[in-house]
C-alpha cells in the first residue's frame, strides 16, 4: 500500500485487521508469502524510482508479524517482485548484471544465486512459479518489436518458449498459476507500453499452462498493478 510510503500489509480476508508491517516512512513492494505462511519476502527500495534511473534494493524476508525482518540479497541494482516456491526458493527479477531485465532463482536465505535469462535479448520480469515449483512464467519482449508476450520455462532455466503470441498494440504478462497448475491467469492489454501505462484498455485472461486456451474473462482491470491472482486451495 502506497500511504506515508510504500509499505507491506497484512489484512484478513474479509477485510478487516489491517496492519501494517514495514517502516514508517519506506519503499516496500511486492511481498509474497513463503509456503508454510509463516514468512514474508519482499523487495525494498533504497530511494523512490525514477525514470530511467532504477533505484538499488535490498530483497527481505520478515515473519508475518513483521519482527526478524532481515535482508537476504542486499544493495543490487533493482532487485524486485520476489516470489517464493513450494522447495524453499526464490525467484526474482534484476538489472544487477546488465541493462536488461532478467529473472534470477536464489535460495531462501539468498545463497546459490543463478540467472536463468542470461542468454536472452530484452527484458524478462514479472517471474511466477508453477504451482508444483516445476515451471516459471514471466513477461518477456525478446521478440523486439515491441512484443509483449507471456513466456515459460523450467525451474532450471530450461526450455524457453513463449506461451503467448500476440502483436502490437496487444500485450500479455503478469501471471499467475491455479492451485492444481491447469490455469494461468494473465493480464491482457492494448498498447500498454509493456505494461507500463495505467491509462491502457486491460482485461483479466486465462489458458492452459501450454497456451491454449487463451480466453478473456471480460473483466477490465487496471493498466498497471492488474496483477491477477488465483485464491489458493
Amino acid at each position: 500500500r502506497d500511504f506515508n510510503g510504500s509499505a507491506i500489509y497484512v489484512i484478513d480476508a474479509n477485510g478487516t485487521g489491517q496492519r501494517r508491517l514495514s517502516p514508517t516512512p519506506g519503499f516496500d513492494v511486492t511481498p509474497s508469502w513463503s509456503p508454510d505462511g509463516t514468512r514474508i519476502v519482499y523487495a525494498r527500495l533504497h530511494q523512490a524510482p525514477q525514470p530511467d534511473n532504477p533505484p538499488m534494493t535490498d530483497i527481505r524476508v520478515m515473519n508475518v508479524d513483521g519482527t526478524d525482518d532481515h535482508a537476504v540479497l542486499a544493495n543490487t541494482l533493482f532487485s524486485v517482485e520476489p516470489r517464493w516456491s513450494v522447495h524453499d526458493q526464490i525467484v526474482f527479477m534484476s538489472l544487477m548484471n546488465g541493462s536488461d531485465l532478467d529473472i534470477y532463482v536464489m535460495n531462501a536465505d539468498g545463497t546459490g544465486v543463478v540467472r536463468l535469462t542470461a542468454a536472452t535479448n530484452g527484458n524478462n520480469g514479472d517471474p511466477v512459479w508453477s504451482s508444483d515449483g516445476s515451471r516459471i512464467t514471466f513477461g518477456s519482449d525478446r521478440e523486439g518489436g515491441n512484443r509483449l508476450n507471456v513466456f515459460v520455462m523450467n525451474a532450471d532455466g530450461s526450455d524457453q518458449e513463449p506461451l503467448t503470441h500476440f502483436d502490437m498494440p496487444y500485450e500479455a504478462g503478469d501471471t499467475n498459476w491455479s492451485s492444481d497448475g491447469k490455469k494461468i491467469a494473465f493480464e491482457w492489454d492494448i498498447n500498454g507500453m509493456k505494461q507500463s501505462d495505467p491509462n491502457a484498455y486491460a482485461e483479466v485472461w486465462t489458458m492452459n499452462p501450454d497456451g491454449s486456451g487463451a480466453t478473456s474473462t471480460g473483466i477490465p482491470c487496471s493498466g498497471v498493478g492488474c496483477a491477477p491472482r488465483w485464491q489458493p486451495k
